[in-house]
């Protein structure tokens, strides 16, 4: 129920992110909010629902970046360096899983550059990447803690003892 749960609340927060910047007229930068919520599953305790629910958002977050291909590849990429450091970790959601959201957030950034850089080193996507790869880490990781916060809540009130996640800092 609790996995569940996040996959219902990713697809909301994906789809809202890219509803919100359109309607505000905002098209050459975004919150990167399926980068936040991989960092969240790779960081939660509880591996096969996080597995579950990170495959369902694969196909909404390629869809939503473009469908290059590669983006949602790198996600998974950093859904399993993530998930090295989930038992390392306090379970509940805390500054420094933020702070390791924002590292693997920058980790993708540097993934997608070697990619562009690999198959068309002159495209203009490349140097939006580059140009974008500081200020987009610091924003996703400033919606992190909020966001890590709000799912962790939803999870504990859905399945208390199937979370493990309470809030705290």
């Amino acid at each position: 129920m609790a996995a569940a749960s996040v996959w219902v609340m990713a697809l909301v927060l994906i789809f809202a992110e890219g509803a919100m910047l359109a309607a505000l007229g905002v098209t050459d930068w975004a919150v990167q909010m399926g980068l936040v919520l991989t960092c969240y599953l790779g960081l939660r305790r509880e591996f096969h629902g996080s597995a579950w629910v990170m495959a369902g958002i694969l196909l909404p977050l390629e869809w939503t970046a473009g469908g290059m291909g590669v983006y949602a590849l790198g996600a998974v990429i950093i859904f399993f360096l993530l998930r090295v450091l989930a038992r390392q970790l306090e379970a509940r959601w805390s500054i420094w899983k933020t702070c390791f959201c924002g590292a693997a957030i920058l980790v993708h950034h540097l993934f997608m550059a070697l990619y562009w850089l690999m198959v068309a080193p002159d495209s203009p996507i490349l140097s939006a990447v580059l140009a974008t790869m500081i200020p987009a880490t610091l924003l996703s990781a400033a919606v992190a803690l909020p966001t890590g916060w709000m799912l962790a809540k939803i999870e504990t009130q859905l399945a208390p003892r199937e979370a493990g996640q309470g809030l705290g800092l």
